[in-house]
C-alpha cells in the first residue's frame, strides 16, 4: 500500500511539471513554421533558374518508384544469400553437451 501511495505521488508530480507543456509549445511553433513556409515562398520572386517567360528551364519528372514487394511482416522478408550457412554455423557454435538431459545437447544462444 505504501508503494502505491508513493507511485501515485510521483505520477501526480510528473503530471504537474511544466516541461512537457513547454516542449509541446516548441513542437507546435516548429510545425507552424513548416506549414507557413510554402505560403511565404509563394509571395517571393521567381528563382534564378527560371527564365523571364515564367516556365522552368528544365521540366522535372517525378522519380520512378522501384518495384518493391509489399512486406507486411518481418517473417515475409526475403532471406539474404548465404543465410542458411550462417544460421547453421551459429547453431553449431552454441551447441553444448547437456548432462542433465540424458546425453543430449543444449543450445546457448
Amino acid at each position: 500500500m505504501r508503494t502505491l501511495i508513493q507511485a501515485a505521488g510521483c505520477a501526480a508530480l510528473l503530471f504537474t511539471l511544466p516541461a512537457p507543456a513547454s516542449g509541446q509549445g516548441l513542437l507546435k511553433r516548429l510545425a507552424d513554421k513548416i506549414a507557413d513556409a510554402p505560403k511565404r515562398g509563394a509571395g517571393e520572386s521567381a528563382p534564378a533558374d527560371t527564365p523571364a517567360n515564367g516556365k522552368p528551364a528544365a521540366v522535372q519528372t517525378p522519380a520512378k518508384k522501384s518495384a518493391v514487394p509489399k512486406i507486411l511482416y518481418p517473417s515475409s522478408l526475403p532471406k539474404p544469400e548465404g543465410f542458411d550457412a550462417v544460421k547453421q554455423a551459429y547453431t553449431d557454435f552454441g551447441k553444448v553437451r547437456c548432462t542433465s538431459c540424458e546425453g543430449g545437447y543444449a543450445y546457448d544462444g
